[in-house]
Protein backbone atom coordinates (compact mmCIF):
# COMPACT_ATOMS: atom_id res chain seq x y z
CA UNK A 1 0.00 0.00 0.00
CA UNK A 2 2.74 2.68 0.74
CA UNK A 3 4.63 1.59 -1.96
CA UNK A 4 1.48 2.04 -4.47
CA UNK A 5 1.55 5.33 -2.43
CA UNK A 6 5.12 6.90 -2.96
CA UNK A 7 4.49 5.86 -6.67
CA UNK A 8 1.42 7.18 -7.17
CA UNK A 9 3.23 10.60 -5.55
CA UNK A 10 6.20 9.96 -7.93
CA UNK A 11 3.39 10.48 -11.18
CA UNK A 12 1.77 12.87 -9.95
CA UNK A 13 4.95 15.29 -9.67
CA UNK A 14 5.92 14.17 -12.92
CA UNK A 15 2.37 15.70 -14.24
CA UNK A 16 2.04 18.96 -12.21
CA UNK A 17 3.87 21.16 -15.06
CA UNK A 18 0.89 19.87 -17.17
CA UNK A 19 -0.98 22.32 -14.93
CA UNK A 20 0.97 25.39 -16.86
CA UNK A 21 -2.59 27.03 -18.44
CA UNK A 22 -4.39 27.27 -15.27
CA UNK A 23 -1.90 29.45 -14.43
CA UNK A 24 -0.20 30.89 -16.95
CA UNK A 25 3.28 33.01 -16.08
CA UNK A 26 3.34 36.36 -16.64
CA UNK A 27 6.02 38.45 -19.15
CA UNK A 28 7.69 40.76 -17.33
CA UNK A 29 10.98 39.63 -19.41
CA UNK A 30 9.53 39.71 -22.51
CA UNK A 31 8.47 36.01 -22.14
CA UNK A 32 5.34 34.73 -24.15
CA UNK A 33 3.54 32.79 -21.60
CA UNK A 34 3.87 29.36 -23.48
CA UNK A 35 1.26 27.58 -21.66
CA UNK A 36 -1.34 29.79 -22.28
CA UNK A 37 -1.49 29.19 -25.79
CA UNK A 38 -3.71 26.16 -27.37
CA UNK A 39 -0.33 25.08 -29.12
CA UNK A 40 3.16 26.41 -28.63
CA UNK A 41 4.68 24.24 -31.11
CA UNK A 42 6.00 27.49 -33.67
CA UNK A 43 7.63 29.01 -30.17
CA UNK A 44 9.08 25.31 -28.84
CA UNK A 45 11.18 24.97 -31.91
CA UNK A 46 12.80 28.03 -31.72
CA UNK A 47 13.29 28.46 -27.99
CA UNK A 48 16.62 28.25 -26.73
CA UNK A 49 15.76 26.30 -23.68
CA UNK A 50 14.07 23.59 -25.57
CA UNK A 51 17.37 23.81 -28.36
CA UNK A 52 19.26 23.23 -25.20
CA UNK A 53 17.26 20.11 -23.84
CA UNK A 54 17.42 18.95 -27.39
CA UNK A 55 20.80 18.81 -27.71
CA UNK A 56 20.23 20.62 -30.99
CA UNK A 57 23.48 20.70 -33.55
CA UNK A 58 24.97 23.92 -34.53
CA UNK A 59 24.07 22.83 -38.35
CA UNK A 60 20.27 21.65 -37.17
CA UNK A 61 20.17 25.56 -34.85
CA UNK A 62 20.15 26.86 -38.55
CA UNK A 63 17.98 24.80 -40.20
CA UNK A 64 15.46 25.55 -37.60
CA UNK A 65 16.38 29.21 -37.80
CA UNK A 66 16.26 29.34 -42.09
CA UNK A 67 12.75 27.51 -41.07
CA UNK A 68 11.36 30.29 -38.58
CA UNK A 69 12.39 33.04 -40.85
CA UNK A 70 10.09 31.65 -43.12
CA UNK A 71 7.36 30.63 -41.28
CA UNK A 72 7.87 34.31 -39.80
CA UNK A 73 7.22 35.77 -42.77
CA UNK A 74 3.35 34.65 -42.63
CA UNK A 75 2.89 34.52 -39.39
CA UNK A 76 3.23 38.55 -39.07
CA UNK A 77 0.25 38.50 -41.76
CA UNK A 78 -1.88 36.74 -39.47
CA UNK A 79 -1.98 39.10 -36.66
CA UNK A 80 -4.51 41.16 -37.58
CA UNK A 81 -7.21 38.33 -38.93
CA UNK A 82 -10.07 37.57 -38.15
CA UNK A 83 -10.24 35.09 -34.96
CA UNK A 84 -11.02 31.78 -37.27
CA UNK A 85 -9.00 32.60 -40.39
CA UNK A 86 -5.89 33.18 -37.79
CA UNK A 87 -6.64 29.82 -36.46
CA UNK A 88 -6.61 28.05 -39.35
CA UNK A 89 -3.67 30.13 -40.80
CA UNK A 90 -2.14 29.18 -37.65
CA UNK A 91 -2.69 25.15 -38.29
CA UNK A 92 -1.69 25.50 -41.21
CA UNK A 93 1.50 27.09 -40.24
CA UNK A 94 2.42 24.20 -37.07
CA UNK A 95 1.53 21.76 -40.20
CA UNK A 96 4.21 22.82 -42.46
CA UNK A 97 6.20 23.06 -39.72
CA UNK A 98 5.67 19.55 -38.31
CA UNK A 99 6.94 18.57 -42.07
CA UNK A 100 9.74 20.54 -42.27
CA UNK A 101 11.32 19.69 -38.89
CA UNK A 102 10.79 15.69 -39.18
CA UNK A 103 14.03 15.67 -41.50
CA UNK A 104 15.76 18.14 -39.10
CA UNK A 105 15.05 16.10 -35.74
CA UNK A 106 16.12 12.69 -35.03
CA UNK A 107 13.77 10.11 -33.84
CA UNK A 108 14.37 10.59 -30.03
CA UNK A 109 14.48 14.41 -30.67
CA UNK A 110 11.48 14.37 -32.05
CA UNK A 111 10.41 12.01 -29.27
CA UNK A 112 11.47 14.82 -26.70
CA UNK A 113 9.79 17.95 -28.59
CA UNK A 114 6.57 15.91 -28.17
CA UNK A 115 7.09 15.05 -24.48
CA UNK A 116 7.71 19.04 -24.02
CA UNK A 117 4.58 20.14 -26.47
CA UNK A 118 1.86 18.20 -24.23
CA UNK A 119 3.76 19.16 -20.60
CA UNK A 120 3.34 22.89 -21.95
CA UNK A 121 -0.08 22.64 -23.36
CA UNK A 122 -1.85 21.51 -20.08
CA UNK A 123 -3.99 19.39 -18.73
CA UNK A 124 -7.17 20.11 -20.74
CA UNK A 125 -5.31 17.95 -23.75
CA UNK A 126 -6.11 15.18 -21.82
CA UNK A 127 -9.82 15.81 -23.06
CA UNK A 128 -8.54 15.77 -26.50
CA UNK A 129 -9.37 12.19 -28.77
CA UNK A 130 -6.17 11.52 -29.73
CA UNK A 131 -4.70 11.74 -25.91
CA UNK A 132 -7.91 10.21 -24.08
CA UNK A 133 -7.22 6.83 -27.31
CA UNK A 134 -3.90 6.62 -26.38
CA UNK A 135 -4.49 6.78 -22.28
CA UNK A 136 -7.28 4.24 -22.93
CA UNK A 137 -9.88 7.12 -21.37
CA UNK A 138 -13.68 5.93 -20.26
CA UNK A 139 -16.33 8.04 -21.18
CA UNK A 140 -16.53 8.60 -17.14
CA UNK A 141 -13.47 9.67 -16.31
CA UNK A 142 -13.21 12.00 -19.21
CA UNK A 143 -16.20 13.35 -17.73
CA UNK A 144 -14.93 13.51 -13.63
CA UNK A 145 -11.67 15.00 -15.42
CA UNK A 146 -13.62 17.34 -17.41
CA UNK A 147 -15.27 18.32 -13.80
CA UNK A 148 -11.77 19.00 -12.15
CA UNK A 149 -11.12 21.05 -14.48
CA UNK A 150 -14.06 23.04 -14.89
CA UNK A 151 -13.88 23.44 -11.44
CA UNK A 152 -10.39 24.72 -11.09
CA UNK A 153 -10.62 27.60 -14.13
CA UNK A 154 -13.49 28.10 -11.68
CA UNK A 155 -11.42 28.62 -9.03
CA UNK A 156 -8.75 30.48 -11.15
CA UNK A 157 -11.23 33.16 -11.80
CA UNK A 158 -12.41 33.37 -8.03
CA UNK A 159 -8.94 34.10 -7.55
CA UNK A 160 -8.55 36.91 -9.43
CA UNK A 161 -11.04 39.21 -7.12
CA UNK A 162 -9.36 40.37 -3.88
CA UNK A 163 -10.60 39.58 -0.57
CA UNK A 164 -11.54 41.39 2.19
CA UNK A 165 -8.05 42.03 2.68
CA UNK A 166 -7.44 43.54 -0.71
CA UNK A 167 -5.45 39.93 -2.13
CA UNK A 168 -6.01 37.65 -4.16
CA UNK A 169 -5.90 34.05 -3.04
CA UNK A 170 -4.09 31.54 -5.63
CA UNK A 171 -4.94 28.02 -6.27
CA UNK A 172 -3.12 25.43 -5.88
CA UNK A 173 -2.23 23.79 -9.22
CA UNK A 174 -0.52 21.12 -7.77
CA UNK A 175 -4.09 20.58 -6.11
CA UNK A 176 -5.72 20.05 -9.72
CA UNK A 177 -3.05 17.60 -10.98
CA UNK A 178 -3.32 15.64 -7.70
CA UNK A 179 -7.10 15.70 -8.34
CA UNK A 180 -6.58 14.21 -11.71
CA UNK A 181 -4.36 11.76 -11.12
CA UNK A 182 -6.83 10.04 -8.68
CA UNK A 183 -8.88 9.38 -12.00
CA UNK A 184 -6.36 7.13 -13.54
CA UNK A 185 -5.51 3.75 -13.41
CA UNK A 186 -2.14 2.95 -12.48
CA UNK A 187 -1.55 1.50 -16.12
CA UNK A 188 -2.91 4.93 -17.22
CA UNK A 189 -0.44 7.25 -15.15
CA UNK A 190 2.61 5.08 -16.57
CA UNK A 191 1.28 6.02 -19.78
CA UNK A 192 0.82 9.67 -19.25
CA UNK A 193 4.28 9.94 -17.42
CA UNK A 194 5.82 8.72 -20.47
CA UNK A 195 3.93 10.54 -23.36
CA UNK A 196 5.35 13.96 -20.75
CA UNK A 197 8.68 12.73 -19.85
CA UNK A 198 11.50 14.71 -17.44
CA UNK A 199 9.72 17.55 -16.47
CA UNK A 200 10.58 20.80 -17.71
CA UNK A 201 9.88 24.46 -15.73
CA UNK A 202 7.75 26.35 -18.59
CA UNK A 203 8.14 29.10 -16.97
CA UNK A 204 11.84 29.70 -18.38
CA UNK A 205 10.34 28.99 -22.10
CA UNK A 206 9.31 32.21 -24.28
CA UNK A 207 12.44 33.89 -24.35
CA UNK A 208 12.28 33.61 -28.41
CA UNK A 209 13.02 36.10 -31.49
CA UNK A 210 11.09 36.44 -34.42
CA UNK A 211 12.54 37.65 -38.12
CA UNK A 212 10.43 41.23 -38.27
CA UNK A 213 9.30 42.04 -42.11
CA UNK A 214 10.37 43.90 -44.52
CA UNK A 215 9.12 47.38 -44.70
CA UNK A 216 6.55 47.58 -47.50
CA UNK A 217 4.65 51.03 -49.20
CA UNK A 218 2.14 50.48 -52.00
CA UNK A 219 2.90 53.83 -52.68
CA UNK A 220 6.78 54.14 -53.19
CA UNK A 221 9.42 55.30 -51.00
CA UNK A 222 9.83 59.06 -50.33
CA UNK A 223 13.28 60.71 -49.95
CA UNK A 224 14.90 57.64 -49.82
CA UNK A 225 15.61 54.24 -52.24
CA UNK A 226 13.71 51.09 -50.96
CA UNK A 227 15.28 49.77 -47.59
CA UNK A 228 15.46 46.11 -46.49
CA UNK A 229 15.97 44.62 -42.96
CA UNK A 230 19.92 43.14 -44.15
CA UNK A 231 20.68 46.91 -45.33
CA UNK A 232 19.66 48.09 -42.32
CA UNK A 233 21.01 44.84 -39.86
CA UNK A 234 23.44 46.48 -37.05
CA UNK A 235 21.84 49.92 -37.58
CA UNK A 236 19.65 52.31 -34.94
CA UNK A 237 16.37 52.93 -37.13
CA UNK A 238 13.86 55.12 -36.27
CA UNK A 239 10.41 54.65 -37.74
CA UNK A 240 7.83 57.62 -37.62
CA UNK A 241 4.02 55.52 -38.88
CA UNK A 242 2.32 58.73 -40.60
CA UNK A 243 -1.08 57.92 -41.04
CA UNK A 244 -4.36 59.76 -41.96
CA UNK A 245 -7.90 59.35 -39.68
Amino acid sequence: MLLNFFWRCCVVSAICCWTAPLDAQQNPNGQIPVGGLADAYLILIRDPLVQKELRVSDQQRRAIATLTDELDVTLWTLRNQPGEKAAEGFRKLISAAESRMEPILSVAQQKRLAQIRLSVAGLQVLLRDDLAAKLKLSADQRTRIEKVLKEAESAVGEAARPNANGKSPKPAANDTAIRVAAVLTREQLAAARELLGAALDSSRLGLVRFKAPELESKDGWINSAPLTMSQLQGRVVVLHFWTYG
